[in-house]
């Protein structure tokens, strides 16, 4: 089952009864996905954002069948649990993405590979807790602090790379992890 929307559409709002749908395209005019949009649309694995897009709600695609990804150009945030619970393998997150908030990732249990990132700033709590595939992770450039949890119970992180801004690690950041030591390329050598 396809659904489509109509050219012209700035925002999508949370649709019910999208438990068949398996494909959804979206016209480049739509500039919000809200909140709960697409919320538990279990079957949905084919989906391409829209380059205009520039907001991506809270839980806009939580427990969907997604498997990859790209955040287009032009989104400048990724909303609390937007992808949490769904099948996300690998995503693509462009350099207009500045913040990740709070739990957006978690439970993502199949997602192997993140890449770009290039502009984030702020990564939230717990936003890629419990993805369990997920071996590496390199910060970006501009993040300066490693949230609380932001990859609790990656059980297959074994490598963290680090960026020279990156000024504090809080509680839990990596707890879970198969990490075991931190090679410490933040602070200066005198």
């Amino acid at each position: 089952e396809s659904l489509e929307f109509r050219a012209g559409t700035k925002y999508i709002a949370r649709l019910a009864n999208g438990y068949n749908v398996t494909k959804v395209t979206i016209p480049d005019s739509v500039l919000t996905i809200g909140e709960d949009a697409f919320i538990q649309f279990g079957k949905l694995t084919e989906i391409k954002l829209p380059e205009n897009l520039r907001y991506i709600c809270k839980g806009a695609f939580n427990k969907t069948g997604i498997k990859n990804i790209t955040i287009p150009e032009n989104v400048e945030f990724i909303g609390e649990n937007a992808f949490i619970y769904s099948s996300l393998e690998s995503i693509y997150i462009s350099d207009s993405v500045k913040i990740i908030e709070n739990n957006a990732f978690e439970y993502c249990l199949n997602l192997k590979s993140v890449k770009g990132m290039k502009n984030i700033e702020i990564i939230g709590s717990s936003a890629f807790r419990d993805c369990r595939q997920l071996e590496t992770f390199e910060l970006p450039e501009k993040l300066t602090v490693l949230s609380a949890g932001v990859f609790s119970g990656c059980s297959n992180l074994s490598e963290i790379i680090f960026n020279k801004n990156l000024k504090e690690i809080h509680d839990g950041a990596y707890r879970d992890t198969k990490i075991t030591f931190i090679l410490n390329k933040i602070c200066p050598s005198y």
